[in-house]
Protein backbone atom coordinates (compact mmCIF):
# COMPACT_ATOMS: atom_id res chain seq x y z
CA UNK A 1 0.00 0.00 0.00
CA UNK A 2 2.53 2.19 0.91
CA UNK A 3 4.45 1.74 -2.72
CA UNK A 4 1.32 2.71 -4.18
CA UNK A 5 0.59 5.47 -1.91
CA UNK A 6 3.76 6.82 -3.19
CA UNK A 7 3.32 6.66 -6.71
CA UNK A 8 -0.04 8.38 -6.11
CA UNK A 9 1.88 11.22 -4.10
CA UNK A 10 4.67 11.66 -6.88
CA UNK A 11 2.06 12.04 -9.22
CA UNK A 12 0.42 14.41 -7.41
CA UNK A 13 3.38 16.41 -6.76
CA UNK A 14 4.16 16.34 -10.70
CA UNK A 15 0.65 18.01 -11.22
CA UNK A 16 0.86 20.49 -8.55
CA UNK A 17 4.03 21.65 -10.02
CA UNK A 18 2.05 22.00 -13.22
CA UNK A 19 -0.64 24.06 -11.55
CA UNK A 20 -3.11 21.50 -12.28
CA UNK A 21 -4.71 21.80 -8.84
CA UNK A 22 -7.71 19.93 -9.43
CA UNK A 23 -5.56 16.96 -11.01
CA UNK A 24 -2.96 17.11 -8.54
CA UNK A 25 -5.70 17.00 -5.34
CA UNK A 26 -7.39 13.75 -6.81
CA UNK A 27 -4.18 11.57 -6.46
CA UNK A 28 -2.78 13.13 -3.22
CA UNK A 29 -6.53 12.17 -1.90
CA UNK A 30 -5.97 8.91 -3.51
CA UNK A 31 -2.22 8.58 -1.43
CA UNK A 32 -3.50 9.24 2.15
CA UNK A 33 -6.27 7.23 1.27
CA UNK A 34 -4.18 4.43 0.73
CA UNK A 35 -1.68 5.75 3.66
CA UNK A 36 -3.49 7.61 6.62
CA UNK A 37 -0.11 8.71 7.99
CA UNK A 38 1.63 9.98 4.80
CA UNK A 39 2.58 13.29 6.33
CA UNK A 40 4.36 14.81 2.61
CA UNK A 41 1.02 14.17 1.36
CA UNK A 42 -0.85 16.15 3.67
CA UNK A 43 1.70 18.83 3.10
CA UNK A 44 1.10 18.74 -0.48
CA UNK A 45 -2.40 18.35 -0.52
CA UNK A 46 -2.94 21.31 1.88
CA UNK A 47 -1.16 23.24 -0.63
CA UNK A 48 -3.85 22.43 -3.80
CA UNK A 49 -6.38 23.35 -1.36
CA UNK A 50 -5.43 26.25 -0.56
CA UNK A 51 -5.14 27.04 -4.62
CA UNK A 52 -8.53 26.21 -5.28
CA UNK A 53 -9.67 28.28 -2.23
CA UNK A 54 -11.06 25.60 -0.32
CA UNK A 55 -9.27 26.95 2.99
CA UNK A 56 -10.84 25.41 5.73
CA UNK A 57 -10.17 21.78 4.17
CA UNK A 58 -6.11 23.19 3.68
CA UNK A 59 -6.19 24.37 7.45
CA UNK A 60 -7.18 20.90 8.69
CA UNK A 61 -4.78 19.27 5.76
CA UNK A 62 -1.90 21.15 7.04
CA UNK A 63 -3.08 20.29 10.73
CA UNK A 64 -2.88 16.46 9.94
CA UNK A 65 0.59 16.88 8.15
CA UNK A 66 2.13 18.04 11.06
CA UNK A 67 0.41 15.77 13.20
CA UNK A 68 2.04 12.85 11.11
CA UNK A 69 5.65 14.73 10.62
CA UNK A 70 7.26 12.86 14.12
CA UNK A 71 6.67 9.60 11.03
CA UNK A 72 8.64 11.33 8.49
CA UNK A 73 12.28 11.86 7.80
CA UNK A 74 14.01 15.14 9.59
CA UNK A 75 14.24 16.41 6.24
CA UNK A 76 10.65 16.16 5.38
CA UNK A 77 9.76 17.19 9.02
CA UNK A 78 11.74 20.34 8.73
CA UNK A 79 9.71 20.68 5.65
CA UNK A 80 6.59 20.92 7.47
CA UNK A 81 7.58 22.75 10.24
CA UNK A 82 8.61 25.20 7.88
CA UNK A 83 5.32 25.40 5.87
CA UNK A 84 3.76 25.12 8.72
CA UNK A 85 5.39 27.92 10.47
CA UNK A 86 4.52 30.32 7.66
CA UNK A 87 1.08 28.98 6.87
CA UNK A 88 -0.54 28.16 10.17
CA UNK A 89 0.95 30.38 12.64
CA UNK A 90 1.84 33.10 10.08
CA UNK A 91 5.24 33.34 11.65
CA UNK A 92 7.83 33.77 8.66
CA UNK A 93 10.98 34.17 10.50
CA UNK A 94 10.35 30.80 12.11
CA UNK A 95 9.82 29.70 8.61
CA UNK A 96 12.88 31.00 7.30
CA UNK A 97 14.78 29.94 10.19
CA UNK A 98 14.18 26.33 9.64
CA UNK A 99 14.85 27.04 6.05
CA UNK A 100 18.47 28.25 6.58
CA UNK A 101 19.26 25.18 9.13
CA UNK A 102 17.67 23.03 5.93
CA UNK A 103 20.10 24.87 3.15
CA UNK A 104 23.05 24.13 5.72
CA UNK A 105 22.24 20.45 6.62
CA UNK A 106 20.94 19.70 2.92
CA UNK A 107 22.77 22.06 0.65
CA UNK A 108 21.81 20.26 -2.77
CA UNK A 109 17.68 20.20 -1.92
CA UNK A 110 16.75 22.11 -4.75
CA UNK A 111 13.42 23.23 -3.23
CA UNK A 112 15.43 24.92 -0.03
CA UNK A 113 16.67 26.84 -2.35
CA UNK A 114 13.53 27.62 -3.66
CA UNK A 115 11.40 28.26 -1.09
CA UNK A 116 14.39 31.02 0.36
CA UNK A 117 14.18 32.57 -3.11
CA UNK A 118 10.63 32.56 -2.71
CA UNK A 119 11.10 34.49 1.00
CA UNK A 120 13.51 36.72 -0.36
CA UNK A 121 11.03 37.68 -3.09
CA UNK A 122 8.21 38.34 -0.68
CA UNK A 123 10.48 41.18 1.09
CA UNK A 124 11.74 42.45 -2.35
CA UNK A 125 15.47 41.35 -1.23
CA UNK A 126 15.61 40.60 -4.95
CA UNK A 127 19.34 40.69 -5.72
CA UNK A 128 19.03 37.62 -2.66
CA UNK A 129 16.06 36.31 -4.32
CA UNK A 130 18.25 35.55 -7.57
CA UNK A 131 21.61 34.38 -5.70
CA UNK A 132 19.03 31.11 -4.26
CA UNK A 133 17.08 30.80 -8.05
CA UNK A 134 20.76 30.40 -8.97
CA UNK A 135 21.66 28.04 -6.75
CA UNK A 136 18.38 26.04 -7.64
CA UNK A 137 19.51 25.98 -11.06
CA UNK A 138 22.68 24.57 -10.63
CA UNK A 139 20.99 21.49 -9.04
CA UNK A 140 18.55 21.26 -11.65
CA UNK A 141 18.88 23.56 -14.75
CA UNK A 142 15.56 21.82 -16.10
CA UNK A 143 13.49 22.55 -12.87
CA UNK A 144 10.64 24.19 -14.90
CA UNK A 145 9.33 26.59 -11.61
CA UNK A 146 12.20 27.77 -10.45
CA UNK A 147 13.01 29.12 -14.52
CA UNK A 148 9.33 30.54 -13.55
CA UNK A 149 9.92 31.90 -10.41
CA UNK A 150 13.36 33.39 -11.10
CA UNK A 151 11.73 34.86 -14.39
CA UNK A 152 8.75 36.63 -12.55
CA UNK A 153 11.45 38.26 -10.16
CA UNK A 154 13.27 39.75 -13.48
CA UNK A 155 9.66 41.32 -14.29
CA UNK A 156 10.03 42.70 -10.83
CA UNK A 157 13.33 44.69 -11.45
CA UNK A 158 12.39 45.41 -14.94
CA UNK A 159 14.74 43.17 -16.63
CA UNK A 160 11.93 42.12 -19.14
CA UNK A 161 14.50 40.35 -22.16
CA UNK A 162 16.39 38.24 -19.10
CA UNK A 163 12.24 37.48 -17.90
CA UNK A 164 11.18 36.18 -21.28
CA UNK A 165 14.30 34.29 -22.24
CA UNK A 166 13.81 32.68 -19.10
CA UNK A 167 10.25 31.54 -19.80
CA UNK A 168 11.16 30.56 -23.09
CA UNK A 169 13.41 28.35 -21.50
CA UNK A 170 10.77 27.06 -19.16
CA UNK A 171 8.23 26.43 -22.33
CA UNK A 172 10.90 24.31 -23.52
CA UNK A 173 11.74 22.38 -20.69
CA UNK A 174 7.81 21.74 -19.76
CA UNK A 175 6.56 20.65 -22.98
CA UNK A 176 2.58 20.55 -23.41
CA UNK A 177 1.79 22.66 -20.14
CA UNK A 178 -0.22 25.19 -20.02
CA UNK A 179 1.37 27.23 -17.29
CA UNK A 180 4.63 28.76 -19.59
CA UNK A 181 2.68 30.26 -21.64
CA UNK A 182 0.22 31.81 -18.58
CA UNK A 183 4.03 33.00 -17.64
CA UNK A 184 4.47 34.58 -21.15
CA UNK A 185 0.65 35.96 -21.39
CA UNK A 186 1.50 37.59 -18.20
CA UNK A 187 5.11 39.07 -19.17
CA UNK A 188 3.60 40.91 -21.78
CA UNK A 189 1.03 42.11 -20.27
CA UNK A 190 3.54 43.81 -17.24
CA UNK A 191 5.38 44.99 -20.76
CA UNK A 192 2.37 46.45 -22.26
CA UNK A 193 2.37 43.71 -25.19
CA UNK A 194 -1.09 43.36 -24.59
CA UNK A 195 -2.00 41.74 -28.13
CA UNK A 196 0.96 39.11 -27.02
CA UNK A 197 -0.58 38.69 -23.71
CA UNK A 198 -3.96 37.73 -24.88
CA UNK A 199 -2.74 34.80 -28.01
CA UNK A 200 -0.39 33.35 -25.19
CA UNK A 201 -3.13 32.88 -22.71
CA UNK A 202 -5.27 32.21 -25.33
CA UNK A 203 -2.32 29.19 -26.44
CA UNK A 204 -2.11 28.17 -22.45
CA UNK A 205 -6.49 27.69 -22.32
CA UNK A 206 -5.83 25.52 -25.74
CA UNK A 207 -3.75 23.55 -23.66
CA UNK A 208 -6.18 23.51 -20.46
CA UNK A 209 -9.47 24.65 -21.23
CA UNK A 210 -10.13 25.31 -17.60
CA UNK A 211 -6.87 26.89 -16.67
CA UNK A 212 -8.08 29.41 -14.15
CA UNK A 213 -5.71 32.23 -13.90
CA UNK A 214 -5.63 32.28 -18.08
CA UNK A 215 -9.37 32.62 -18.31
CA UNK A 216 -9.11 35.12 -15.42
CA UNK A 217 -6.42 37.32 -17.03
CA UNK A 218 -8.09 37.47 -20.64
CA UNK A 219 -10.89 38.67 -19.83
CA UNK A 220 -9.11 41.30 -17.69
CA UNK A 221 -6.81 42.36 -20.68
CA UNK A 222 -9.48 42.63 -23.27
CA UNK A 223 -11.38 45.03 -20.65
CA UNK A 224 -8.14 47.16 -20.65
CA UNK A 225 -8.31 47.31 -24.26
CA UNK A 226 -11.92 48.58 -23.64
CA UNK A 227 -13.57 45.60 -25.67
CA UNK A 228 -16.02 44.45 -23.22
CA UNK A 229 -18.01 42.42 -25.48
CA UNK A 230 -14.84 40.01 -25.52
CA UNK A 231 -13.89 40.67 -21.55
CA UNK A 232 -17.77 39.68 -21.22
CA UNK A 233 -17.23 36.49 -23.32
CA UNK A 234 -14.18 34.97 -21.15
CA UNK A 235 -16.83 35.80 -17.79
CA UNK A 236 -18.97 33.35 -19.57
CA UNK A 237 -16.30 31.24 -19.96
CA UNK A 238 -15.06 31.12 -16.70
CA UNK A 239 -19.03 30.58 -14.88
CA UNK A 240 -19.17 27.64 -17.42
CA UNK A 241 -16.13 25.84 -17.03
CA UNK A 242 -16.29 26.07 -12.97
CA UNK A 243 -18.36 24.04 -11.21
CA UNK A 244 -17.69 25.08 -7.84
CA UNK A 245 -20.20 27.77 -6.82
CA UNK A 246 -17.51 29.81 -5.27
CA UNK A 247 -16.01 29.64 -8.53
CA UNK A 248 -19.32 31.07 -10.67
CA UNK A 249 -19.63 33.69 -8.07
CA UNK A 250 -16.34 35.45 -8.91
CA UNK A 251 -17.69 35.04 -12.41
CA UNK A 252 -20.61 36.70 -11.73
CA UNK A 253 -19.30 39.26 -9.75
CA UNK A 254 -16.56 40.08 -12.83
CA UNK A 255 -20.32 40.46 -15.33
CA UNK A 256 -21.92 42.83 -13.22
CA UNK A 257 -18.75 45.00 -12.41
CA UNK A 258 -18.48 44.99 -16.66
CA UNK A 259 -22.72 46.13 -16.70
CA UNK A 260 -22.14 48.59 -13.78
CA UNK A 261 -18.77 49.96 -15.78
CA UNK A 262 -20.80 50.26 -19.01
CA UNK A 263 -24.07 51.79 -17.29
CA UNK A 264 -26.45 48.90 -17.66
CA UNK A 265 -26.95 49.22 -13.83
CA UNK A 266 -30.27 46.70 -14.48
CA UNK A 267 -28.07 43.88 -15.81
CA UNK A 268 -25.15 44.32 -13.23
CA UNK A 269 -27.84 43.75 -11.09
CA UNK A 270 -28.91 41.08 -12.19
CA UNK A 271 -25.24 39.68 -12.52
CA UNK A 272 -24.80 40.20 -8.81
CA UNK A 273 -28.19 38.12 -7.63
Amino acid sequence: DSLEAYNYFLRGTEESAKLYHQNARRFLEKAIELDPTFASAYLELAGNYSALSMHEEAKITYEKAKTFAEKATEKERLGIESTYARVIERNPEKSFRILKQMAKKYPKEKGVHQRLAGYYNERKMYDKAIEEYNKTLELDPNYGNALNELAYTFLDVKQYERAIELLKRYATVSPGDANPFDSMGYAYFRIGRLDEAIAKFKEAIEVKPDFEVSIRCIQYVYALKQEYSEAMKWADQYIQVFKHLRKKTTGYLIKGFYYGWLGSLNKSMSELK
